[in-house]
């Protein structure tokens, strides 16, 4: 089941096992356009006329509905572009981490990946904060179609790789994950010099997007900048 650009996938009996399963409707254009997987309900009816459904006995990520359903069409993204770190369309207080290692050097909005990247950058507290992350409010939804960081050149501290998430209220959260449902790691810096440009293989939709530092060289320091667009089509 398709809301806007949402899939809902639930469970129901199944008749042949006769045991809940995860169902998922057959192949539509509605249902190829989802750009996010939900997990539904139960749904206890029995249509008099069976419903054209396959079973799985574990819920599937998106890549995995995809394929499932044979989608072909690729959404893809109309005038893709910078969504406002540099140029500071993305408003500081809309910018907000886990930690800073101090109160003005290093607070989250000294993450565009503009600024000189030598004392001003976003980096942790390391003693406190195990586990950093840092996030920005977009202030509206709209698509994102990947990333590019960089770390902290003069002290060489940079993140190595990090996972993803996605939110659409600032509570309740996503990971982009693989097709096995596991939180997917992307490699970030070989350097405090160089940019590591990521692009996602399908277009997010999302108001909020956090990155969750899992590796660090020396200690966790980033810039960045967000790829995206406010709208999409279908490219067959």
């Amino acid at each position: 089941m398709v809301y806007g650009h949402a899939c809902w996938i639930g469970q129901e009996p199944d008749l042949a096992s006769n045991q809940l399963r995860w169902a998922l409707p057959a192949a539509g254009e509605a249902s190829c356009q989802c750009t996010d997987m939900k997990l539904g309900g139960v749904n206890l009816f029995q249509p008099r006329r069976p419903l054209h459904v396959q079973h799985f006995d574990a819920p599937l990520g998106l890549h995995a509905v995809k394929k499932a359903l044979n989608c072909t069409a690729k959404e893809v993204c109309v005038a893709e572009g910078p969504l406002g770190m540099g140029d500071r369309r993305i408003h500081n207080d809309h910018i907000t981490a886990s930690s800073q290692s101090n109160l003005f050097n290093h607070a989250p909005w000294k993450a565009r990946l503009t600024t000189d990247g030598t004392f001003s950058v976003w980096c942790n507290n390391p003693r406190t904060d195990p586990a950093p992350w840092i996030q920005v409010d977009f202030a509206r939804d709209l698509y994102v179609t990947g990333l590019v960081i960089q770390g902290r050149s003069l002290y060489n501290q940079y993140v190595m790789s990090y996972e993803l998430a996605l939110s659409m209220d600032g509570e309740i959260w996503q990971p982009l994950t693989n097709a096995d449902g596991t939180a997917r790691r992307f490699t970030g810096n070989e350097d405090s010099v160089n940019v590591a440009a990521t692009e996602f293989e399908v277009i997010q939709r999302t108001r909020f997007l956090r990155i969750l530092s899992t590796e660090c060289h020396s200690r966790c320091c980033m810039r960045f900048e967000v790829m995206g667009c406010d709208r999409t089509e279908l490219n067959p």
